[in-house]
């Protein structure tokens, strides 16, 4: 057997490294977490309101990337946890003392409201709704009077709403991350990567963060999020959407462009970079100031008219400035109703809802037939973990599992050196928060790692600040450590066991649908609307990150039902997919980017054949599309006889206008004849086919 490499060993270390890694705004939600929750803490142990644990899990839940996402979830938060307690009130009025009711009526609500978050555009509303019955499920169990039950009840809304209205108010008058300042600070620091290269290429010194390929599509992936966003928050704002959109691809191609920089080895070289670099500054000046954007003032060198990174820059940056906004805007996406299409036809809603209602049965049969309390939350854990895949299943319940570690090992080393010393409501704070900064932190981080935090969070606050007075008992910390795992362990059988959903062929299905929104990038009118080169590039590169989104999950979908290696095999070959479908996305950007500014050089007949090449680009990229979203085969291959060479238009003189748009479509056919004709088994590499494209 062959040993693990150094590059691999050091992979999850890399990985958690980038994922610690502080981004733009990062340290500004943790603070506007940690500060929500300095206040709820004062007031809930001034006040004497309970479930302080269940307050700090709400203020981590509201706290958003931005204050259009608080809001939403704020939202989306009072209306689901107010249903909640009005569907536990009447549930406790009806079937306090009847057991065996209660139970049929509990698994009747929570089996709707498993099935409306799959089947629903309010899941998470649902989400929370069933949290809430779950939680309030253990009151019937711990208390025997049914006035205190309602009691306990209306605590629990106190002790959610009142966390809510703090976390809103300070996401609003203190630090508010507005999305439009966001989506500035951003550009900027995108526009300063460009800089630092043209800089490097000049053989100057600069201290601007190095690009490298994958920062092109996080890039534009964060762009196209906040422009979302600004124009959700901004009515105003969102009139120039389209212009925005120009502006977010001429962004991308000014980034493109400057990874391949080569270093000036001529005066005229270095005065042109000179240039460049001015004339990027006041690009990063116009965007701030929203206004537009002009090379006035500019000479535009004579090098410009060549096909080097640097004379694509020119060319992007004068066809921005002389380009007025396109009158075609982003087409409005239909709304529909509130269920998904196929709500009533999918068999996979209803089987989600049956395993987790039948995991989270399991463990309460167990919890109340062994007379253990302690471990209620074995309930939530199922919830919880329950997942539209094993993969995101797997990484939530590992994440649920790191946490409570964590976060259980704190709260003892807490309880048995520190809090036996406190004595003020300053020395709770000051073991406390220094742990919600870290979880506040970790939870600000992608999907990958958030989860963490917040857990670290509930089981530190849940063992330490669950009483109004210090407390030394230790049973909490083991009895959740306990209902933790035991929970995700009846999860996990259940969902593997019963109807496993794999994300692996509708991953595959969507690259298809991926691969669709390059050939309309591509100028492909086979769909009944036609969209401008900016719309259909933001569609594409949003369907590129829901695919990446979901390959991160396959990963972590166990494997001990498939062959030895039949996992790693089909997670590699998605991977390339999906780094093959980046690549011809980013080629096709340069192919619309190069025509457009080059239309008005060329002859008709260059158009023409060059129309005619794209079209046929895109038409292939489009039946093979179609395939692999048809049958979610990702090794499937068109055959030789319909897959044959891409034409690609003759050769002319070279750096002229027709040459400098016959480049980027010879790479691009050459990527797509690669993708429609490889299947994963191959070991050919892409260099070697553009070698021998003809």
């Amino acid at each position: 057997m062959s040993g693990t490499t150094a590059s691999e060993r050091a992979a999850p270390a890399h990985s958690l490294a980038a994922e610690l890694r502080a981004y733009p705004g990062r340290w500004n939600i943790a603070l506007r977490c940690l500060l929500s929750c300095a206040i709820v803490i004062v007031a809930s142990q001034a006040l004497q309101v309970p479930f302080l644990a269940v307050s700090l899990f709400v203020v981590f839940f509201a706290t958003q990337a931005n204050l259009v996402l608080t809001r939403l979830v704020g939202l989306m938060m009072f209306l689901g946890i107010t249903l909640a307690i009005a569907a536990a009130i009447l549930l406790a009025k009806f079937t306090f003392g009847y057991p065996a009711w209660r139970i049929v009526m509990v698994a009747v609500l929570l089996f709707g409201c498993l099935f409306l978050m799959r089947a629903s555009k309010l899941g998470p509303v649902f989400y929370i709704v069933a949290t809430v019955i779950t939680a309030v499920q253990g009151y019937f169990d711990l208390i025997g009077s049914p006035e205190l039950v309602v009691r306990a009840i209306l605590w629990a809304w106190i002790a959610a709403i009142y966390p809510l209205m703090v976390c809103m108010l300070i996401n609003s008058l203190l630090l508010p991350a507005e999305p439009l300042r966001q989506l500035k600070a951003e550009v900027h620091r995108q526009l300063l990567q460009v800089d630092g290269e043209l800089a490097r290429a000049a053989g100057e010194r600069s201290d601007a963060p190095a690009l490298d390929p994958d920062d092109l599509p996080r890039g534009v992936l964060a762009v196209q999020k906040l422009l979302r966003f600004a124009w959700m928050r901004d009515k105003a704002f969102q009139s120039g959407q389209a212009r925005h959109l120009v502006l977010a691809a001429a962004l991308s191609s000014l980034r493109e462009q400057a990874l391949h920089l080569q270093p000036a080895g001529t005066a005229a070289a270095t005065a042109s970079i000179a240039a460049l670099r001015a004339a990027v500054r006041r690009l990063d000046e116009c965007i701030q100031a929203e206004t537009p954007f002009d090379l006035h003032g500019f000479t535009i060198p004579d090098d410009a008219a060549s096909h080097s990174p640097r004379a694509e820059m020119w060319h992007t940056l004068r066809a921005l400035s002389e380009r007025s906004a396109p009158a075609a805007a982003a087409a409005a996406e239909p709304k529909g109703g509130l269920l998904a299409a196929d709500a009533r036809s999918n068999p996979v809603y209803v089987q989600f809802a049956l395993k987790t209602l039948l995991a989270m049965m399991i463990c309460y049969v167990f919890y109340v037939g062994v007379d253990w309390t302690g471990i209620h939350t074995v309930m939530m854990t199922c919830l919880i973990v329950a997942q539209p895949s094993l993969g995101a299943s797997s990484r939530k319940g590992r994440l649920r599992v790191i946490g409570a570690l964590i976060g259980g090992a704190l709260a003892l080393s807490f309880t048995v050196f520190l809090i036996p010393q406190l004595d003020s409501l300053f020395g709770l704070l000051s073991i406390s928060l220094p742990v919600l900064a870290a979880s506040a932190y970790l939870s600000a981080g992608s999907e990958r790692i958030s989860y963490a935090g917040m857990q670290i969070m509930f089981t530190f606050s849940l063992a330490t600040l669950g009483d109004f007075s210090a407390s030394t008992d230790l049973t909490g910390i083991r009895d959740r450590l306990v209902g933790i795992g035991l929970g995700i362990a009846v999860s996990y059988l259940v969902h593997t066991l019963l109807w496993p959903e794999s994300e692996g062929k509708p991953l595959a299905q969507q690259i298809g649908a991926l691969l669709r929104s390059i050939a309309q990038l591509l100028g492909d009118r086979s769909d009944a609307e036609a969209l401008a080169a900016p719309v259909a590039a933001s569609r594409a590169w949003a369907a590129f990150g829901a695919c990446e989104e979901t390959l991160a999950r396959v990963a972590f979908e166990p494997n001990w039902q498939q062959n030895e290696g039949e996992h790693e095999e089909t997670t590699l070959r998605l991977q390339s997919l999906i780094e093959q479908a980046r690549e011809i996305l980013i080629d096709a950007g340069a192919l619309r980017r190069a025509l457009d500014t080059h239309a008005g050089m060329l002859d008709a007949a260059q158009r023409e054949a060059l129309a005619r090449a794209q079209a046929d680009v895109a038409a292939r990229l489009r039946r093979y599309a179609d395939e692999l979203a048809a049958t979610g085969d990702m090794f499937h291959a068109l055959p030789p006889d319909v897959a044959g060479p891409l034409p690609v238009p003759p050769a002319a003189t070279a750096d002229d206008a027709y040459d400098l748009a016959r480049r980027p479509l010879y790479r691009l056919a050459a990527r797509v004849q690669y993708l429609t004709t490889s299947s994963a088994r191959t070991d050919e590499s892409f260099s070697h086919r553009e070698a021998a494209y003809p």
